[in-house]
């Protein structure tokens, strides 16, 4: 199994919506890529309390899938490469770890 973690750091403001509010977008966007990327075995995205460090990320999603091929797949799936683009507008930083367990 490849998991996938991901972590993003939003502006304050970007595309006329608050952080949160694009944080929200994101969240549901990535969410509904588990029901047209049959790849995608898991996916979990959480958002970051607004009442924490600020220097904390914004963001994190974790998915899940069966090995690297089906990673691939989704990684250059068109509606995944969509929500890839909206979230290049908003970010201003991004962590990632790709593992096998």
């Amino acid at each position: 199994m490849i998991k996938h973690i991901v972590l993003f750091k939003l502006q304050a403001f970007a595309e006329g919506n608050s952080k949160h509010e694009n944080a929200l977008y994101i969240k549901n966007k990535l969410e509904e890529l588990q029901s047209v990327i049959p790849e995608l075995q898991s996916i979990e995205v959480v958002i970051n309390m607004p009442e924490v460090s600020a220097d904390n990320y914004d963001l994190m999603l974790i998915a899940e899938f069966k090995n690297l091929a089906d990673f691939k797949v989704y990684a250059n799936h068109p509606v995944h490469q969509e929500v890839v683009e909206f979230i290049a507008k908003m970010k201003t930083e991004r962590a990632a770890i790709d593992f096998e367990v």
